[in-house]
C-alpha cells in the first residue's frame, strides 16, 4: 500500500478536498482530531476496530466493513492514528483492499506545521503556533542543558553516556535502563549556552571530573548516515525544523544541512570540543581496534568504552564488563526506519543529493575517519552513498 507521507508534507490541498477519516480512536486519534480542529479542518468520522464505542470527540465511530463501503463512494483521506500498531493497522487496510489516500498522524503534525502559513488555516491558529514555536526555539536549549545537570548533580557515580548527536545512545541508554544502571545521556558539557548561570555550573562540573571517578560511554558512526539521522531528529522535533521556504523541497533542506555538517567535520571534531577538554583524554592518541570496533581507555581515575556503532551488537559483551553486568542484553532503542517518521525517512534516503567532494572528505582524505574505520568498511559506505544519494555538484 502507498503511504502518503512524504507527498502529503510537501502538498496539504488534500486536507481540504477530501473526507478526512482518523483511523485508530486511542490517543494519538484524539490527538490528530484536536490538531485538524485547531487547525480549522474537519473530520469526517472516526474508524476503529473496537465496535463497542460509537463516538469519539463527538465523531462517528464506523467499523472497517463501513469504511470499506465509505471508500468506494466519497474520495476520502485515511489517518493512521497510532504508532504501537501501525503497520498492523496499514496491513489491514491492505488486505480488505482499502483504497485511499493514507498518511500517518506524524506526517499530518508536520505537515500542518510546515505550512502554517497557509492562508487556508485561522489567523488566530497561526498566531498561536509561531508564539509558541518561537518560545520552543529560544528557551528549550538552555532547559535541556539545566535538566541533564539536575540529572548529574542526583547521580553523582552515574555512568556518562557522552557523545555527539546521533550515534546511537538511545540503544544505549536503554539497554542500561533495562540492567537497572544508573546513567546520564550528554551531547555538550563545555559548549557554551549564553546562559550565565549554565555556564558557570557546567564550568564546576568540568573541573570535578579532573578528580573524580567517572565512567564514560562514547560512540562514533559513519558521518554521512549520522548527518541524515541528524536531519530527521531535526525534522522529528518539529519546533527547531528551519522550513520556511514551502517551495523548496525536504530533500533539498536535508542536503543543505548534512553538507553543512560534513564541511564543518562536526562528528569528529567533537571529541576535541567535549571529551579532551572535559577530560584531559586525547581520544586519537589512543588505538582503536578497527576489526572489533571498540577500544577501553583507562587514565588516572577516568575510563571511557569508544564504541563503533556499526560493531555494537558484536560488542555487547564488552559493555556489559564495562558497567559491571556480564549478562546485559542490547535493547535495540533507536532504529531510524522504525520511527514514526519512517515512510518520510526511506524517501528521503532515495532522493538527498550530496557533492562528491563530501565522499573524499570523509571516506578516503579523513585522518580522523581512518581512526576507527577499515579500508573495506571506508569502500562500502561509499558505495553506498553513491549508488542511492550522491550527485555530482
Amino acid at each position: 500500500m502507498q503511504i502518503s507521507d512524504y507527498e502529503f508534507i510537501h502538498n496539504i490541498d488534500v486536507l481540504f478536498e477530501k473526507k478526512i477519516i482518523i483511523y485508530g480512536a486511542g490517543v494519538y486519534g484524539k490527538r490528530s482530531a484536536q490538531l485538524l480542529e485547531d487547525a480549522g479542518v474537519g473530520v469526517d468520522c472516526f474508524c476503529d476496530k473496537d465496535e463497542s464505542n460509537k463516538s469519539c470527540l463527538n465523531h462517528l465511530i464506523i467499523t472497517l466493513e463501513e469504511l470499506q463501503e465509505k471508500v468506494k463512494k466519497e474520495e476520502c483521506m485515511i489517518i493512521i492514528s497510532s504508532t504501537t500498531y501501525c503497520e498492523e493497522m496499514i496491513e489491514e487496510l491492505e488486505h480488505r483492499g482499502i483504497v485511499a489516500y493514507v498518511c500517518t498522524w506524524y506526517a499530518l503534525q508536520a505537515g500542518i506545521e510546515l505550512h502554517i502559513k497557509d492562508k487556508r488555516f485561522p489567523a488566530e491558529y497561526q498566531k498561536k503556533y509561531l508564539q509558541r514555536k518561537n518560545l520552543f526555539v529560544t528557551s528549550f536549549p538552555g532547559y535541556a542543558r539545566f535538566m541533564r545537570f539536575m540529572e548529574l548533580c542526583k547521580k553523582p557515580h552515574a555512568i556518562l553516556i557522552y557523545q555527539p548527536g546521533k550515534v546511537g545512545s538511545n540503544t544505549i541508554f536503554q539497554t542500561l535502563e533495562k540492567a537497572k544502571i544508573e546513567t546520564v545521556r550528554l551531547h555538550e558539557i563545555v559548549a557554551r549556552t549564553g546562559i550565565e548561570m549554565l555556564d558557570k555550573m557546567y564550568g564546576c562540573l568540568s573541573r570535578e571530573y579532573e578528580t573524580g571517578t567517572v565512567k564514560i560511554i562514547t560512540l562514533v558512526r559513519e558521518p554521512i548516515g549520522r548527518a541524515l539521522s541528524g536531519f530527521m531528529q531535526c525534522f522529528h522535533s518539529a519546533f527547531v525544523l528551519k522550513f520556511e521556504d514551502v517551495n523548496q523541497t525536504l530533500e533539498e533542506q536535508a542536503s543543505k544541512l548534512v553538507i553543512d555538517l560534513l564541511d564543518k567535520n562536526d562528528e569528529f571534531l567533537w571529541f576535541d570540543k567535549e571529551i579532551k577538554k572535559v577530560t584531559g583524554v586525547d581520544i586519537y592518541s589512543y588505538p582503536f581496534d578497527k576489526e572489533a570496533g571498540y577500544t577501553w581507555i583507562k587514565k588516572y581515575n577516568i575510563e571511557i568504552l569508544v564504541l563503533k556503532l556499526e560493531k555494537l551488537r558484536e560488542n555487547v559483551a564488552v559493555l556489559g564488563e564495562f558497567v559491571g553486568k556480564p549478562d546485559i542484553k542490547l535493547v535495540n532503542g533507536n532504529v531510524g526506519s522504525e520511527k514514526h517518521y519512517k515512510y518520510i525517512y526511506e524517501e528521503l534516503k532515495k532522493r538527498i543529493k550530496i557533492p562528491a567532494r563530501l565522499l573524499d572528505s570523509q571516506y578516503k582524505n579523513n585522518w580522523q575517519m581512518d581512526h576507527f574505520y577499515t579500508e573495506k568498511e571506508k569502500e562500502e559506505f561509499r558505495k553506498k552513498w553513491s549508488k542511492y544519494v550522491l550527485e555530482e555538484e
